[in-house]
C-alpha cells in the first residue's frame, strides 16, 4: 500500500546552503531539498527517503502537482488536508497569492507516462485528467509552518464521488509571484505497482499531466502529502463505513455531542492513532493510540468538552495508512 511518511523530526536539523534549485523539479537520492529563491534547505529524513516540492523558477513549465487515491466506497469529499513544511515569499513580495486545490475523478487516460525522453514518446495512463469536480483556495499567508500543523481547505461545494480520485494543487499564482511552498513527500510512490503522483506541464488547452516518476526519468518515485477529507454520502447515527487506502473506517454518531465511536480495520498495521483537528489543522484532542488490525475494532473518543463546530478526525495506521473524516460536534 502506498504510504506518505511524515515526521516532526524532519525539520530539526535543517541546513541552509547557497545552492539555487527548482523545487518543482527532481531531487536526486533520498535527501529532500527545499529551494526558496537562491537557497536550498537540506532536510535530512529520519525515515525512508523523501522529497519536498515548491515553486522556484522552473524552466519546464511545470505548474501543478497531484496525488491519486484508491477510493472503494461512494463518498463525499469535503475538502483537502495537507502538510506544508516551509514557505518563502518571492523577492517582489506580492500579497495575497494563493494555492488552488482541485478534486479530480481519475480517468483511464488522464495522464501520460513517458516511455522515452529522446526521441520523446509517451503512452496514456490513469490520471487526473481535466475535469475538476470541486475546488478551494488557500492564501499563502494562511499556511501555518511555524507550529507544524496541517492546513485545511474546504471545497466551495463538496463533491460526491464514486471511484478513484486525485487531489491536486495549482501553483501557477505562486509561481508567477516567485513564492515557494514545500509539500512533504516520500519515495514510495509506486508501491503496489501504481504510479499515482503527477506533475502538470503547460497551461490551458495544452496542459498535460505526467506521472511524476516517468517525467523525471525514474528519479522521483514518490507520494505527496495532500489528503481528501471524506464523509459518507449520508451521515449516520449507526455507522458510515468508507474503505480508503488500506483503512476501513466508520464514524458515528455524526453529528456527535459527547462520545464519538470509531470502528476501524487496517490492512497492514496493528495500531492506529486518532487525532481530532480544528479546521486550522491544529489538534484539539491529542493523538490517541489504539489497538487495531484486520479484525474490526471500535474505539471511543470523548468530545464532550470540545466546542460545537466542524472538525477533522485524522486516522493514521502505523504503516502509513491515513484517512481524514469530517466530524460535526453539536451542543444541546
Amino acid at each position: 500500500m502506498k504510504r506518505v511518511l511524515l515526521s516532526i523530526a524532519l525539520f530539526s536539523s535543517a541546513v541552509v546552503l547557497a545552492d539555487p534549485g527548482d523545487t518543482l523539479g527532481v531531487t536526486f537520492g533520498t535527501t529532500p531539498t527545499f529551494a526558496p529563491n537562491n537557497q536550498a534547505i537540506l532536510l535530512p529524513y529520519v525515515l525512508q527517503g523523501g522529497y519536498v516540492y515548491g515553486v522556484n523558477g522552473d524552466p519546464n513549465e511545470l505548474n501543478a502537482i497531484a496525488q491519486g487515491y484508491i477510493l472503494e466506497d461512494p463518498s463525499t469529499v469535503e475538502g483537502v488536508l495537507m502538510f506544508v513544511g516551509a514557505k518563502t515569499k518571492g523577492p517582489a513580495n506580492i500579497p495575497n497569492t494563493r494555492l488552488t486545490f482541485n478534486l479530480f475523478q481519475m480517468s483511464a487516460t488522464g495522464a501520460q507516462k513517458i516511455t522515452s525522453p529522446n526521441p520523446f514518446a509517451s503512452v496514456p495512463v490513469e490520471g487526473p485528467g481535466s475535469t475538476v469536480l470541486a475546488s478551494g483556495q488557500l492564501f499563502f499567508e494562511e499556511i501555518d509552518t511555524a507550529s507544524l500543523a496541517y492546513s485545511y481547505v474546504g471545497f466551495t461545494v463538496p463533491a460526491q464521488v464514486n471511484g478513484n480520485i486525485a487531489v491536486g494543487v495549482d501553483l501557477t499564482d505562486l509561481k508567477t509571484a516567485g513564492d515557494t511552498v514545500g509539500f512533504i513527500c516520500d519515495n514510495l510512490g509506486s508501491a503496489n505497482g501504481i504510479d499515482y503522483a503527477f506533475h502538470r506541464a503547460g497551461s490551458g488547452q495544452t496542459a498535460v499531466w505526467y506521472t511524476t516518476n516517468s517525467l523525471f526519468g525514474g528519479a522521483l518515485d514518490n507520494n505527496i502529502a495532500i489528503f481528501p477529507v471524506l464523509t459518507a454520502p449520508e451521515p449516520s447515527s449507526i455507522g458510515d463505513e468508507i474503505s480508503f487506502m488500506g483503512l476501513s473506517t466508520s464514524v458515528y454518531p455524526n453529528p456527535v455531542s459527547n462520545t464519538l465511536n470509531v470502528t476501524l480495520s487496517l490492512e497492514t498495521s496493528e495500531n492506529a492513532h486518532l487525532t481530532l483537528l480544528q479546521a486550522t489543522g491544529n489538534a484539539v484532542v491529542s493523538s490517541l493510540r489504539v489497538k487495531a488490525g484486520k479484525v474490526k475494532t471500535t474505539h471511543q473518543l470523548d468530545v464532550s468538552n470540545v466546542s460545537a463546530g466542524n472538525y477533522i478526525l485524522l486516522i493514521e495506521g502505523e504503516n502509513g495508512e491515513r484517512t481524514a473524516r469530517k466530524v460535526i460536534i453539536t451542543r444541546q
